[in-house]
């Protein structure tokens, strides 16, 4: 193979640039560079020859690469091409840049190609010493610059796929660059008073106008000076919307209910160029037509209740004879959260069929009725993000629909909310992520839809796994007023990167805590109830630490705050213990005061019931076991509600087993002789199934899991590792310690991680370090470790009871999603 003679540069970043044409040269290598970059050149006096318009192509007979300079072909057989993260693909592809590597790769017989910093001292190595590539080297470097043009070419396809109408692309650049944005929201309860307040958090905001607002939204200004005002337009006045939003040069609408999404308001603003954070209208049937969503889940395989759509009465009536099983009613259009119903017999579910279909109590919404099995389980609510393509899941929350304590009473709009739910276990979020988030965003587009904004999941947790029981196409309402609190990213930035089509390349990031929301109602909620009745004591809770009240139905009279509506605020408490919060918000309500104000007393009563039933937990080891005892006396202690066992081992003389029976755990030895991989871990899953185990604990066990075994405890079993992974993965204590030592660490740890089908690969759920001794040696450093792991796994299991591993886990999935897209 010929000396390396000629390079072709194309290197986004000055410094790297310079560096590697100052290099080049000094090996005897003439360069060219593309124009754009040449001016940074001649500033530092490197001269280099210009490419004005790039032009490849090939010698036919010696298959040699060459670029057009000032006319002349010159070939060239080195291209180095460090390319700009993916995010910043088409100036890659524009430039023709990437066409030249694609060219260079494919002909790496004659052309070296490098894409990547650490290739490039290989590169300057050879040409310094005047030594060839070989074919396999030369092949290693073009099968990597093709893999990341492959990558290049599907970022490409996804974003052209999820590009905006041109008529919004100027607009949603806009939103980007303007760090004094005039924001719209649209609403007037808890719900779009939440959204405001957090907006109002975001250093980028000038103006919030909302339309019509509340009490809770009048004029302020919020703490990092955005000018809050509320206006005269009301939330299903569309056309005063557009106007408003024209007229006063507002840059983003956001939509909070659910009517005038419906209606197609953003389709509206969209028409006319306006940026806005909702569905479309066709979108939106999610929501404002039950049988629409009903078809839509049966179709994309969505799991959800057996059902039938209906318009007649009488064949609704048959229906009815025929099921052998409860049922749900529910009319099809919107009905402001009341047109479910849950008949106790047949005879009631005729009477409520008459009264929606015959009596047309909620109008044209029960034209069509939807009639569903009746789920049994835990409903929670499952919201998250969406740009069409990504989806960024919301912690899980809990509603209390019922008016009065213990779920008794007529239905609301909601009496409270908590999250993180903790019914919602990591495999059940996984589980409705990838199942129900998104796959129903795939659906849609796969229908021609590309669903922006929120998108928000009402599921049963049922024994046979769970099922959707509606979608709503916005933030929930009281859900909002928990999760917000929970959003530690600027919730301005999330919903821009929803717009613009990007949300797949924003970090979001959640706090590890509990928020809580008890709603004070009006005298007769949710029947007839009085207004314009004043209200006291805000003043006193307005600073105290960690509690929020969003007004709902509250106006300013005569400079007094009164009642406007049935819910009249809500209290929001957030700390880290679920019991703490509701500590919070209920003191919090005590100081605040109207005639006939009604609260439940009873808020996350799931949730604390769950709190006095110790979690059973497994452990599987083949040593000494001396994790297991750092659990065993936690339990004995009051730190840990849990029940310990079985403690299963694959070896008889295994000391773990020993110390389980000294403290009265079962213990049991499974023999793996004669047995494959597979059936040993399937006796030990059957074995584990059979005690209702909800997790399971790898101390010192020194065998690798079958995938069946992964698979079947998905998201419930942990390992501790004796590192801070990813470093130092895949070896055992000692040769881990000596790793960490030899790489000269000044710190070290511990890690707690959920397993999947790698080794050491699994999301991360807790990691606790330590300071490395100057005379540390691998002994020392194993001890030291070995006090922090003990701690890691207590510190896991205590999160996953309270529900706070959802950040692993929604982390982990928006890993995933992105390899896919």
């Amino acid at each position: 193979m010929a000396t390396l003679h000629r390079a072709f540069v194309s290197v986004p970043d000055s410094t790297h640039l310079i560096d590697i044409c100052k290099a080049l040269q000094s090996c005897g290598i003439d360069v060219y560079v593309p124009s754009d970059v040449s001016a940074i050149l001649e500033a530092e006096n490197v001269n280099v020859n210009v490419v004005s318009n790039i032009d490849t192509g090939f010698q036919s007979a010696d298959s040699r690469l060459f670029v057009t300079c000032a006319g002349t072909k010159r070939f060239v057989d080195i291209v180095v091409a460090l390319l700009p993260e993916l995010d910043g693909s088409w100036s890659a592809v524009q430039s023709g840049v990437a066409n030249v590597l694609r060219s260079a790769a494919v002909n790496f017989v004659a052309t070296v190609v490098v894409v990547d910093k650490a290739d490039c001292d290989l590169l300057f190595n050879k040409a310094r010493e005047r030594l060839e590539f070989s074919f396999e080297e030369r092949k290693a470097l073009a099968i990597k610059a093709l893999r990341y043009l492959s990558t290049l070419d599907n970022q490409i396809a996804v974003d052209l796929e999820s590009a905006l109408p041109l008529e919004l692309k100027a607009r949603a650049a806009h939103l980007t660059e303007n760090n004094r944005l005039r924001i719209l929201v649209v609403g007037n309860g808890g719900r779009e008073h939440a959204i405001v307040w957090k907006l109002g958090l975001s250093p980028r905001i000038a103006n919030i106008f909302v339309a019509p607002g509340n009490g809770g939204t009048a004029n302020h200004v919020t703490v990092s000076g955005a000018h809050v005002t509320n206006v005269a337009v009301a939330s299903d006045d569309l056309g005063g919307i557009v106007s408003f939003a024209k007229s006063n040069d507002i840059d983003l609408v956001v939509v909070g209910p659910e009517a005038p999404l419906c209606d197609g308001l953003v389709d509206l603003l969209e028409s006319q160029g306006i940026a806005a954070f909702g569905p479309s209208k066709f979108a939106a049937q999610l929501e404002g037509s039950k049988a629409f969503s009903k078809d839509f889940m049966a179709k994309h395989n969505i799991p959800t209740a057996a059902y039938l759509t209906v318009t007649d009465y009488e064949t609704a009536v048959k229906y009815i004879d025929s099921c052998d099983h409860q049922v749900v009613i529910k009319a099809s259009g919107l009905c402001a959260g009341k047109g479910v119903v849950l008949p106790a017999t047949k005879e009631e579910a005729k009477i409520c069929l008459k009264s929606i279909m015959i009596d047309h109590e909620f109008g044209s919404a029960g034209a069509t009725v939807v009639i569903e099995e009746r789920l049994e389980g835990e409903e929670t609510s499952f919201l998250a993000f969406t740009d069409g393509y990504s989806v960024v899941p919301m912690p899980p929350a809990q509603d209390h629909k019922r008016v009065f304590d213990n779920d008794e009473g007529p239905n609301t709009g909601g009496m409270g909310a908590y999250a993180p739910a903790p019914c919602a276990t990591p495999a059940i979020l996984d589980e409705v992520f990838h199942s129900v988030l998104q796959k129903t965003v795939d659906g849609l587009r796969e229908d021609g839809v590309v669903y922006v904004g929120v998108l928000y999941a009402g599921l049963m947790l049922t024994p046979r796994g769970p099922k959707v029981l509606e979608f709503n196409c916005r933030f929930g309402d009281p859900e909002t007023e928990v999760l917000l609190p929970l959003l530690e990213t600027d919730l301005v930035d999330v919903m821009i990167a929803c717009i613009q089509r990007r949300l797949r390349q924003l970090p979001v990031h959640w706090r590890k805590a509990t928020a809580l929301t008890v709603v004070a109602a009006s005298g007769g909620y949710p029947a007839a109830y009085p207004k314009g009745i004043e209200i006291t004591g805000l003043e006193e809770v307005s600073n105290v630490a960690d509690v929020q009240v969003f007004h709902a139905g509250t106006t300013l009279k005569d400079t007094k705050l009164v009642t406007s509506g049935g819910r009249v605020l809500t209290v929001t408490a957030v700390s880290q213990e679920l019991t703490t919060a509701l500590d919070l918000a209920y003191s919090a309500l005590k100081s605040i005061q109207f005639e006939g104000m009604h609260y439940r007393k009873d808020i996350a009563h799931h949730a604390l019931r769950r709190m006095t039933e110790p979690i059973r937990v497994a452990v599987l080891g083949s040593t000494r076991g001396t994790d297991l005892q750092a659990i065993i006396d936690a339990v004995q202690a009051g730190r840990l509600l849990a029940k310990i066992g079985p403690i299963v081992s694959n070896r008889e003389d295994a000391f773990i087993l020993e110390r389980a029976r000294n403290h009265s755990i079962e213990a049991v030895a499974v023999s793996a002789k004669g047995k494959t991989r597979e059936q040993f871990d399937t006796e030990v899953a059957d074995l584990l199934q059979n005690k209702e185990v909800e997790v399971v604990l790898l101390i010192g066990y020194m065998r690798i899991l079958s995938s069946q075994f992964v698979n079947r405890f998905w998201y419930r079993t942990l390992n501790v590792h004796p590192s801070l992974l990813p470093e130092f993965g895949g070896g055992m204590d000692g040769q881990v310690h000596e790793a960490v030592l030899k790489a000269r660490k000044t710190y070290t740890g511990c890690t707690v991680h959920f397993v999947d089908h790698g080794v050491d690969t699994g999301p991360i759920a807790v990691q606790l370090k330590c300071d490395i001794a100057a005379d540390e040696t691998p002994d020392s450093l194993k001890n030291k470790v070995q006090t922090l792991e003990g701690e890691a796994l207590i510190s896991a299991l205590r999160a996953y009871q309270a529900g706070h591993m959802y950040p692993v886990v929604i982390d982990r999935f928006r890993a995933d999603t992105a390899k896919n897209l």
